[in-house]
């Protein structure tokens, strides 16, 4: 049966989920998913339905593109209904803004943002740059950039030298005939990528070294010394978590429970790492009590393993335990209870 055909004879409603990507070469695709019950098996099926290229990131865009793929599929009528409009046709006052959920990516990522930026940049200036990058930007814009993005310190040199490869198709080539390979630039909206940045990075320092050196006379402000590179290091190692905490929560992983364990382990984080500057004590992270060997695991799993010693509560599920409760007495329909601050 064709894909069309299960999504029309669905047993269910069909929901739908959408994310933008940007390609290399700077393209903005549209992915959209299906999730529905097959009626055949009975059971739960994921499908893309199409990935398209899209304008911008507004959601106005984002629906142009999305409805000539729901009639070319022929399942308007078999989609979820949207909350808004219900909620409204119901009589209750509906402030998507407030009440929208957020990605725990998305949540992950500004947190990240918070802690590279702070006192430094405002997201509307990232969010402003990475329409620029879109399009092609002048040399005045590039130039206020790179000064503004130097502020940030050696990850803000890094920036603005993989800028400088990527902005010719020359000094592209010269670096990929160099490295094998080029970096991955940063992005406000791609999660995890000054992570991702720094990952390569770091693995062709020498690269970077010669290239730098190669392109002295311009790049001489951000050149990398020992220094720099020691504190690269040790951004990658803090940032390294969150990496690792975005791929414990995607897809089918983004329970509640698991949700707020992530939530607890990313507090953790940035607490002992808080602790350690303050004491100037080494970056890494070493816990000698482990009841195990735990040498091997990476800072998530460190701080995992440390909460796990904790008592959890006896299902070991905390939406079960919140179902299981003792229920509310509510005397107005539940979606107005669910509204009420």
């Amino acid at each position: 049966m064709g894909h069309g055909k299960k999504l029309q004879s669905a047993s269910s409603s069909i929901h739908l989920s959408l994310d933008i990507w940007t390609s290399p070469n700077r393209i903005l695709f549209l992915g959209i998913c299906a999730h529905f019950v097959e009626q055949s098996q009975e059971r739960l099926c994921k499908g893309l339905l199409a990935l398209r290229t899209v304008g911008n990131h507004s959601g106005d865009e984002q629906f142009a593109t999305l409805l000539p793929v729901l009639k070319d599929y022929g399942i308007q009528q078999k989609l979820c209904r949207v909350l808004g409009k219900y909620l409204q046709e119901e009589g209750i006052k509906w402030d998507p803004t407030y009440r929208r959920i957020f990605c725990i990516g998305h949540v992950i990522n500004l947190a990240v943002q918070a802690f590279l930026f702070q006192n430094i940049l405002e997201i509307e200036q990232l969010s402003s740059w990475d329409e620029i990058e879109v399009t092609e930007a002048t040399e005045d814009e590039e130039l206020q950039r790179q000064v503004t993005i130097y502020k940030i310190g050696p990850l803000g040199k890094l920036h603005n030298i993989v800028t400088h490869i990527r902005c010719s198709a020359g000094r592209t080539k010269e670096f990929k005939d160099l490295a094998g390979r080029l970096i991955p630039l940063d992005n406000r909206t791609r999660w995890n990528s000054w992570y991702h940045i720094l990952y390569v990075v770091l693995q062709f320092d020498g690269a970077i070294d010669t290239y730098t050196k190669r392109h002295f006379a311009i790049l001489e402000i951000e050149y990398l010394s020992p220094l720099d590179w020691e504190r690269l290091h040790r951004t990658s190692k803090f940032l390294s978590l969150f990496n690792h905490a975005t791929l414990k929560t995607q897809e089918d992983q983004a329970t509640i429970d698991n949700v707020l364990f992530v939530m607890d382990i990313i507090i953790k984080h940035f607490e002992k790492a808080l602790e350690e500057y303050r004491q100037k004590a080494p970056t890494y992270m070493v816990v000698q009590s482990y009841e195990r060997n735990t040498q091997d695991l990476d800072d998530f799993d460190q701080i995992a393993h440390d909460l796990g010693k904790f008592a959890r509560p006896a299902s070991q599920d905390e939406y079960e335990d919140y179902n299981s409760e003792s229920p509310y007495e509510i005397r107005t329909s539940a979606l107005t209870w669910w509204c009420q601050d």
